[in-house]
């Protein structure tokens, strides 16, 4: 194990059984060192394994802060950690091996916005008011999130570069939530719109997972 995370994190690194490779090891000091990256990778090189690791380690990191307030998903009091993606299966694997306090901050972004029906009066074409519906987040700048330390966005590459600036524009204070993009540049691209994980490669530090282990 690399030198210097020895030495930074004695104590955590001895009481792991698992080995991680440089590539991890260097994503696991962005993590606790409370940066913003990308961690990318192919099926198979370890992301869901050293991204459960970051988050074990994160619990106990400075930087995280509990929850000052409750959600509709979110509970006070807990680490301030918020494991989110586009669709259910996206964070199923990584949800189900979290501490079971830790569980239901693993959870789709629509949840995280909390989105929900919202009813309007139309004139329609003929003319006769009507009602219309939409989903729309209830979390915005209006009624923002309380402040969350660490967003950790899984398969981000199906992540829309509007779904992402909604996420950002209900947080009390962006510019200190630490952004943790995961992601493998072949897998298939938001329903709708860009993916943010293009833009976020090219302006964060990324980290990328090469070996294969299975």
């Amino acid at each position: 194990i690399n030198a210097l995370t020895e030495a930074l994190h004695p104590a955590e690194v001895r009481s792991t059984s698992m080995s991680f490779n440089a590539e991890q090891l260097t994503a696991i000091e962005l993590a606790l060192q409370g940066k913003s990256f990308c961690l990318i990778g192919a099926a198979g090189t370890g992301k869901t394994t050293v991204t459960q690791e970051i988050i074990s380690r994160l619990q106990r990191a400075s930087h995280v802060l509990p929850l000052a307030d409750d959600t509709k998903h979110l509970i006070r009091d807990n680490p301030g950690i918020v494991i989110c993606g586009f669709t259910n299966k996206a964070v199923n694997n990584i949800r189900k091996k979290l501490p079971e306090h830790l569980q239901k901050h693993c959870l789709t972004i629509h949840k995280l916005l909390e989105y929900a029906p919202t009813y309007y009066e139309v004139i329609n074409d003929e003319g006769v008011p009507a009602t219309t519906m939409r989903f729309e987040p209830r979390r915005n700048g209006a009624n923002p999130l309380p402040h969350i330390s660490t967003i950790i966005f899984e398969e981000s590459s199906m992540i829309g570069t509007d779904l992402y600036g909604q996420v950002i524009a209900a947080l009390p204070m962006p510019s200190r939530t630490q952004i943790i993009m995961l992601g493998d540049l072949n897998q298939i691209p938001p329903v709708f719109g860009p993916s943010i994980l293009g833009f976020k490669l090219a302006e964060l530090t990324t980290v990328e997972l090469t070996h294969v282990y299975r």
